[in-house]
């Protein structure tokens, strides 16, 4: 209530009158008298005064007390702009960006200047819009009006026809004894404004329905409006969207609220303090006055205390400062528009991983992936929610901080378990869905996992799969990794995923990432003792290892999976499991092993007569005959094994994969001339039906054997093709070994700085991924000299 709605009131209750009687002694309207006693209008015309003192039979002192709660303020006292925020810090561009759009004015006639500057809670919109109000303030002589609107707050939202009289009434407007209606108020406001040079500062909107009632009509006018929403539909905005600070500017603004004094003797903790308050604004200030105030506080302790993720929003509070009661308005807000998004935000905060995919935050909630767009959306407008990509979502630190407080009281244990079991049971499904449209589920792979599993993902088809896998295998390959800790719920579905996802990820020869995939799965299958995954996970496993080149370690996994119970009841998976364990022997020098467990596989798999398998046996005998230099028996090994394959017209993977691995071996046993053979053969099957990754190991391949030959030249252009292929698929594996390669073709052609510059380029891609080429492209550094000296 405003003075004077309240001293006429008094005098009204002294009279023992009501409104409808004062209103028939004075002479005035009923809706005049409610309208001033319930501070609607603060200000009423002095003819409206004396009439209402005349009704009352007021004493003349008393008619004086009430003339002076009617008088307006002076100009001076109407300039309500707010004192700047002592530390205010950084923030330059944004500020440069408002001056240049609210000092150049409007770009037409009766259009007025109006930025939006949108941002969370606790990011600064305030205190950058009041400094750049003081900068401007000269620009505007017709004053600087400012309303907060209180979109966001203890209280409901300021009603438009008060804020609107908030604002007529800094602009010196005489108040109208009648009431009026919104439309007629704005209709005034406007032409309160028309011609003044009048800065407007419309704090803390709710929507933009609060705020264009509020607008002026005068292209002489400018307009702020700050909001924790995105007034994208507000008319002629421009937007400014507002970011947490920098580390730089973070560290600065807590240095300066902290004092110099207190944080210089600690640089990393101060770095490491501004990082754990998410370079928030209000945080920053609260932790700043934390250590302003508490001499004996060093800043890593207080660095220390916030690191707990579960206690950090208690310790960002100070006085009338609250982090975490920020962030419960917002929801608050919303959640009174859409009542739904206060338990999906809670199930937000049961989310682990780093960004939030729209398929597998629908699975999450369980809603369709329709209906939970909708809610994160509006997450996004108040900024509680950060887009990343289209429909791929991550929350702020300090907002997922809060959303797991929520989660850890709303959810219980078991509701928390489930929700990381559905999005585990996504993957799967998508693994699956996958695998079935490709090559489908043998009986081996049906006794892991039901068909039927795969029926969440019924709606997509491989080249959508492949495209969504593109983006979001970082957070599967997570999700997989935390899984292992619930070992026996979570082996099933993990073992699933990486059956599912195997050809995905090794036709791309993304060998690193199946190996990520394959330690984890593998860690909760022996965790589970699952004798299925062990048979199927393992025998992955061991092939991607052998990709890698550590065929110890291939040996003993795909050991394991032909130990395990199911891998004897399935002809075909066991033969598979002898003939390249016995490949993994051979290349460990352990033919005693090698040879029998080759012949038992070649046995096995003409029980089984089926073509390539035969064939995959006759390379791998082959192989091992080259390996104790054999080579006619060699040579008649991989002859026939060609042969089979040639004969397979249908199935081009296969005739590539054993005129590729005949290459290999070739010139492993340092017969690259055969070598050169097969792999043109090779080349022109891949070129025959078009597999871009497999025409890039072909290329690699054939390159190093024309280096071998001593064809450099030849060696350096099929390397070079090979090379542009990794880089456009960027598979730094493959990546890795060709600029290796490409490097020792240009050392043979005497272009030293040019091998250099490939192996340093190899060398950097080996350690950062951890291959064991490392050591190897350090000695062959050693090789060059350094052009740079």
């Amino acid at each position: 209530m405003t003075d004077f709605g309240a001293v006429l009131r008094a005098h009204r209750h002294a009279a023992d009158l009501t409104q409808e009687q004062l209103a028939h002694t004075a002479g005035v309207s009923v809706e005049a008298v409610r309208t001033l006693e319930n501070g609607r209008r603060r200000y009423p015309r002095a003819q409206t005064v004396e009439l209402l003192a005349k009704g009352l039979g007021l004493t003349p002192e008393d008619l004086a007390e009430l003339t002076e709660y009617a008088r307006r303020p002076t100009a001076a006292g109407r300039r309500s702009l707010p004192e700047r925020v002592p530390d205010f810090t950084g923030r330059q561009e944004q500020v440069d960006q408002l001056r240049d759009l609210l000092v150049a004015g409007s770009t037409g006639p009766g259009v007025v200047v109006i930025s939006a500057i949108a941002g969370m809670g606790g990011v600064g919109k305030t205190a950058l819009a009041v400094h750049v109000a003081h900068e401007l303030a000269a620009h505007y002589p017709d004053g600087v009006l400012v309303v907060n609107l209180r979109g966001f707050g203890p209280d409901e939202p300021l009603p438009v026809e008060d804020a609107l009289a908030s604002l007529m009434e800094q602009a010196g407007a005489e108040p109208s004894d009648q009431p009026e209606s919104v439309d007629q108020l704005a209709a005034r406001f406007r032409s309160v404004l028309a011609g003044r040079r009048t800065l407007l500062l419309l704090d803390n909107a709710a929507d933009v329905a609060q705020v264009k009632p509020l607008l002026p009509g005068s292209e002489t006018c400018a307009v702020m409006v700050t909001s924790r929403r995105l007034l994208t539909s507000l008319p002629g905005s421009r937007l400014l969207k507002l970011d947490v600070l920098g580390e730089a500017e973070a560290v600065a603004l807590l240095t300066e609220t902290a004092g110099a004094d207190r944080v210089s003797a600690e640089p990393e903790a101060l770095r490491e303090l501004a990082r754990l308050c998410g370079y928030l604004p209000l945080a920053l200030r609260i932790t700043g006055t934390h250590l302003a105030t508490d001499a004996g506080l060093r800043v890593a302790q207080l660095a220390a205390r916030l690191s707990d993720e579960r206690a950090r929003l208690d310790q960002l509070s100070s006085d009338d400062l609250d982090v975490r009661a920020t962030m419960a308005l917002s929801l608050a807000r919303l959640v009174e528009a859409e009542p739904s998004a206060r338990a999906v935000f809670t199930l937000l905060g049961a989310y682990r991983g780093d960004v939030l995919d729209l398929l597998v935050a629908a699975r999450l909630v369980e809603q369709a992936a329709e209906e939970v767009e909708e809610v994160l959306e509006k997450l996004v407008d108040l900024h509680l929610l950060e887009t990343v990509g289209p429909q791929r979502y991550t929350l702020h630190d300090l907002v997922r901080a809060y959303a797991r407080e929520l989660a850890i009281a709303e959810l219980t244990t078991a509701e928390h378990d489930a929700a990381q079991l559905r999005i585990l049971e996504w993957y799967q499904a998508v693994g699956l869905r996958r695998r079935l449209q490709v090559f489908g589920l043998g009986k081996l792979a049906r006794e892991l996992a039901d068909p039927a599993l795969a029926e969440p993902a019924a709606g997509l088809d491989v080249p959508q799969i492949d495209d969504w896998l593109q983006t979001e295998l970082p957070e599967l390959l997570a999700a997989v990794r935390r899984a292992v800790d619930d070992a026996p719920r979570a082996a099933r579905p993990v073992a699933s995923i990486a059956m599912g996802l195997e050809m995905y990820l090794s036709d791309r020869r993304r060998y690193l990432d199946c190996l990520a995939l394959y330690d984890a799965a593998g860690t909760a299958i022996r965790r589970a003792g699952d004798q299925v995954g062990q048979s199927l996970t393992f025998y992955d496993w061991a092939t991607t290892l052998a990709e890698l080149g550590d065929f110890e370690a291939a040996a003993a996994r795909m050991r394991e999976a032909l130990d395990a119970e199911p891998t004897s009841r399935h002809l075909n998976h066991e033969l598979h499991c002898r003939i390249y364990l016995a490949a993994y022997l051979g290349r460990l020098g352990r033919h005693e092993e090698a040879f029998p467990q080759a012949e038992q596989g070649l046995a096995l798999a003409v029980e089984f007569g089926a073509e390539i398998p035969i064939a995959e046996a006759h390379l791998v005998l082959g192989t091992l005959y080259g390996e104790v230099q054999r080579y006619a028996e060699q040579d008649e090994q991989f002859r026939t094994a060609a042969e089979l394959v040639r004969r397979t017209e249908d199935v081009r993977a296969a005739r590539h994969w054993i005129l590729y691995r005949i290459g290999v071996a070739y010139r492993q046993s340092e017969r690259s001339a055969e070598a050169v053979t097969y792999l043109r053969e090779c080349l022109a099957v891949d070129e025959e039906e078009y597999d871009e990754l497999e025409r890039m190991e072909t290329l690699q391949e054939l390159g190093r054997n024309e280096l071998a030959l001593g064809e450099a030249a030849e060696a350096a252009a099929h390397l070079s093709a090979a090379l542009e292929v990794a880089v456009r698929n960027e598979n730094l594996l493959m990546e890795a070994r060709t600029r290796q390669y490409l490097g020792e073709a240009l050392a043979a052609l005497g272009r030293g700085a040019e091998a250099r510059a490939e192996w340093e380029r190899a060398l950097r891609l080996a350690r950062a991924s951890g291959l064991r080429e490392a050591a190897e492209l350090d000695v062959l550094l050693s090789t060059v000299d350094d052009p740079r000296g």
